[in-house]
């Protein structure tokens, strides 16, 4: 067994990962799940979010109860927490996970597009996050503009 597999062996320790790893990343067949892996890095980094995204291919259990191969990207946004005593939302930073599994439907400019479409969001501060979201009316992360 290669190094690199017996460190992934000991690391996740799961038969799943390891026949992923086996069969889709190094298999040339499986190279357009790697171009759409690539496609969302690409578009990703042009829109500034590359440091603050983070995307991983991970097995996950589908609607039909089989392991596959999901595309996770995860980052950090303020979400509404509670109501203080004067009924005032509180937020707080959370960490939010868009996944979507890689079949034959799967466009990795579609996930991205998913993600850079509040590029303004991601980028703001927790503080200019909140004074967006207490602004009077319906506020949604796609819609904040930076000042």
């Amino acid at each position: 067994m290669p190094l690199f597999c017996k460190i992934i062996a000991k690391k996740f320790s799961s038969f799943i990962f390891l026949y992923y790893i086996s069969t889709v990343i190094k298999n040339p067949n499986n190279m357009n799940i790697q171009n759409e892996i690539s496609e969302v890095n690409y578009q990703l980094a042009a829109h500034g979010l590359d440091e603050l995204v983070d995307v991983k291919v991970e097995v996950h259990e589908n609607e039909f109860g089989k392991n596959t191969p999901h595309l996770v990207a995860r980052y950090t946004e303020s979400c509404l927490d509670t109501l203080d005593d004067k009924g005032n939302p509180v937020y707080k930073l959370e960490q939010t996970e868009k996944f979507e599994e890689m079949n034959k439907w799967f466009s990795g400019q579609l996930f991205a597009m998913g993600i850079t479409q509040r590029a303004a969001w991601l980028k703001a501060t927790h503080e200019e996050r909140v004074a967006f979201m207490n602004q009077p009316g319906f506020n949604h992360p796609a819609h904040y503009k930076a000042a």
